[in-house]
């Protein structure tokens, strides 16, 4: 559709309008899987967190259920949007239309990367100091980390309001990822990978901490559980290095080479969602191994 809402849109480098189609469903296709698949994987985790909330009395697995339950909401909006286009063969929102349509899930968005780096703020605070974060009033400790990640993620989705732009156009789709760009994109850009950097570094602490300990535990209990610990630290430094770089590298280049709404844009981008789908899914069964606190011996 156009500006004003009429007619099929069609991006002005597809010289084949039927070939536009064909991605445009294949597109929808992805985008269903990709949310079915997010939404179980993490829909799984979320349940663990609340059936055995009292034996995982643990901040790490929170923490981990709040992250798993904001990557569901996000992955919820890409089942909805492919069930409309099924339906109706097109979407019919503005830009503006699909921005108040996705407010909730672009929020959960900005809360998913901010507990991204709590998760690994958590874990280096259990490793420095072990004493301290096991005497921690969880409640409370948990209240003011989403606390601060709500009031992160009201800001961004803020930002992505008053930014918005000017185009009022009808979708070619609806995702939050399509408002990646401009000066939201860029806000958001930078504070993501900050905090993707800073995880990083938590995790790199953890890691040496955990190498340089000076008593290594004598029983065979708690070396299995350093190893498992160590691997998951190095699985994740891996997959959120490439995840996040990855797919930030792509929305930069994409657009450059597919301008909106090229339909085959959205696909290479699908494919490097698809990698940040599997870091919301590694940390939550990779850094299922993250139960710090119950090793005694550092």
């Amino acid at each position: 559709m156009n500006a004003n809402g009429t007619g099929n849109p069609q991006s002005p480098n597809c010289q084949c309008p039927e070939y536009q189609n064909i991605f445009a469903i294949i597109d929808i296709i992805m985008l269903f899987f990709l949310g079915i698949f997010s939404v179980f994987s993490n829909g799984f985790f979320v349940l663990i967190t609340i059936k055995f909330k009292k034996t995982l009395n643990s901040s790490c697995f929170y923490l981990l259920g709040v992250n798993a339950f904001c990557d569901m909401i996000v992955a919820s909006t890409g089942i909805i949007a492919s069930i409309v286009y099924a339906i109706y063969g097109k979407f019919k929102l503005t830009r503006n239309g699909c921005l108040c349509f996705n407010i909730a899930p672009l929020t959960a968005f900005h809360m998913s990367f901010v507990f991204v780096f709590f998760i690994g703020f958590d874990r280096l605070l259990a490793v420095l100091f072990p004493i301290w974060h096991r005497n921690l009033a969880i409640k409370s400790y948990l209240s003011l980390l989403c606390t601060i990640a709500v009031a992160v993620g009201i800001l961004l989705s803020y930002f992505a309001v008053i930014f918005s732009s000017n185009n009022d156009s009808t979708m070619l789709r609806c995702s939050i990822a399509d408002f990646w760009n401009g000066v939201y994109g860029d806000i958001l850009l930078r504070i993501c990978l900050t905090l993707t950097a800073a995880a990083v570094f938590c995790y790199i602490l953890i890691f040496i901490r955990l190498y340089f300990r000076k008593k290594a535990p004598t029983t065979q209990n708690n070396v299995k559980k350093l190893e498992g610990v160590n691997k998951s630290i190095i699985i994740i430094l891996l997959i959120i290095i490439f995840g996040w770089i990855c797919t930030s590298i792509s929305r930069q280049l994409v657009p450059i080479f597919f301008p909106s709404p090229y339909p085959a844009g959205f696909i290479i981008m699908n494919c490097f969602d698809l990698i940040l789908t599997f870091v919301g899914c590694a940390n939550t069964f990779v850094l299922y191994n993250c139960r710090l606190e119950k090793i005694t011996a550092f």
